[in-house]
């Protein structure tokens, strides 16, 4: 009994890290502006053919603006379904959607978007499209719904292609940490201070990373013993 009652409060810490390492991941993506390396791949991408969202003017909104582009890419998908650049940019624009969802407080919208981000990239990106802002958003993504085994896959797919991005090895960080694999995650958060040319920010999130990462943890609370 007592066994089942150290797992399930295991379970339950783990699960409560997941959710505060979400927390925590949303605010950096925000503050950081959607993901700023993988935004820089996708405009490498751009350079070489791709389309990018429409960018709204004064009148417009953005979030109805990536919404009408989505629909655009869904419609040319249709005609060309093998197109893995339209899969990916098509991913992209969902994930903009989600992220400014997230920022306006559209929690159920931001999930939906995220999850058409989400399939789209993955079916690009197992049809060939290696490109790692790709990989880093699935991964993302994948980590903010819980899904451990789909993020570690996607984030070392990410740092196969590009191991000097300092924004994988810090998200990657959170990532572990928050599955207890905090000693793997110093290592990143380290990895991301030994980079030329750092982000401020992602130097200041790793640095405070580390710091957290040396607070001993809160003792397990134990049982209270039965009276007899």
């Amino acid at each position: 009994m007592k066994q089942e009652k150290t797992e399930t409060q295991k379970k339950k810490t783990r699960k409560k890290n997941v959710r505060n390492a979400v927390y925590l991941l949303v605010a950096l993506l925000l503050v950081g502006g959607l993901v700023l390396s993988a935004t820089f791949g996708f405009i490498d991408f751009l350079a070489r053919g791709g389309q990018p969202p429409p960018v709204p003017g004064t009148e417009g909104d953005h979030l109805v603006a990536l919404a009408q582009r989505a629909d655009s890419l869904e419609k040319s998908l249709e005609e060309n379904p093998g197109d893995t650049d339209l899969l990916a940019e098509l991913g992209y624009v969902y994930y903009q959607a989600s992220m400014l969802s997230w920022e306006r407080g559209r929690g159920a919208e931001g999930e939906r978007y995220a999850q058409h981000s989400k399939d789209r990239l993955i079916e690009a990106t197992e049809q060939g499209f290696a490109e790692p802002w790709a990989t880093l958003i699935v991964a993302l993504l994948s980590m903010s719904g819980e899904n451990q085994e789909l993020a570690e896959e996607y984030f070392e797919r990410t740092l196969e292609m590009d191991d000097e991005d300092p924004e994988v090895h810090l998200y990657y960080g959170i990532y572990l940490s928050s599955v207890d694999k905090v000693e793997l995650a110093r290592e990143h958060w380290k990895r991301v201070l030994d980079l030329d040319d750092v982000d401020p920010w992602l130097v200041q999130a790793a640095e405070m990373s580390l710091q957290e990462g040396e607070q001993p943890e809160e003792p397990a609370e134990q049982p209270k013993p039965q009276e007899e």
